[in-house]
């Protein structure tokens, strides 16, 4: 896997008479591990959903790797997300949670199995496949997730406070995790928090958001 450069050009959102993003610019490198790092309303959540497509934007334009992808439905960006609240399908066994971008993308048989059983290994899971998403614990479906939102390869991957619901011991167990997975697979990061020690302990750039800019 590698990474793909991102670049948002002059990116605004307005919800009414509120600016959410403001002619907001950063480029991105390939490979490279960048945190948003802001209070609540500063607008890191904000860029990130008009990355993934969640959120349209009012202006402006996003590129992965030099191709705008504001076009796209979120299923075409390849863009991998991990939520604060891991976002697993209860119904669905840990295997088949991770297999699910797999299955969407029509992969063979063959090949979804030989991938996820590779990644649960690398998330040190290797025996819980056949588990359902409630009897783990909450740094073992974090993993999950992460697996999931990486398994297809993407070249960018996005995470939104992935740590927010974890006790202090874990959070800091997940961040070293997290850099390793990073060193691993190598795509492109981008990371979502307001914790200043989670992003100088994981990032390669911290952009400080305020107010829908970069401060």
């Amino acid at each position: 896997m590698s990474g793909g450069s991102v670049t948002f050009q002059n990116l605004t959102k307005r919800y009414g008479a509120t600016d959410a993003l403001v002619d907001f610019d950063l480029e991105i490198g390939a490979g490279e591990f960048v945190t948003f790092l802001g209070p609540s309303g500063s607008g890191k959540t904000t860029a990130l959903n008009i990355l993934a497509g969640f959120t349209h934007a009012t202006s402006g334009e996003v590129l992965v790797s030099g191709k705008s992808v504001l076009s796209l439905p979120p299923e075409r960006r390849n863009v991998g997300m991990v939520f604060q609240s891991y976002s697993l399908f209860p119904h669905l066994s840990v295997f088949d949670n991770i297999a699910f971008p797999l299955k969407l993308r029509k992969v063979p048989k063959a090949e979804i199995t030989s991938k996820v059983e590779r990644y649960l290994d690398m998330i040190q899971l290797a025996d819980y496949g056949g588990r359902m998403p409630k009897e783990l614990s909450g740094g073992q479906r974090q993993r999950v997730a992460f697996a999931r939102a990486v398994v297809f390869e993407p070249p960018v991957l996005l995470m939104d406070e992935p740590l927010g619901a974890l006790d202090l011991k874990l959070r800091q167990t997940m961040q070293l995790e997290i850099k390793q997975y990073h060193q691993q697979i190598g795509c492109t990061v981008i990371f979502v928090t307001h914790d200043q020690g989670e992003a100088l302990a994981l990032s390669d750039r911290i952009a400080v958001m305020g107010k829908g800019q970069i401060v």
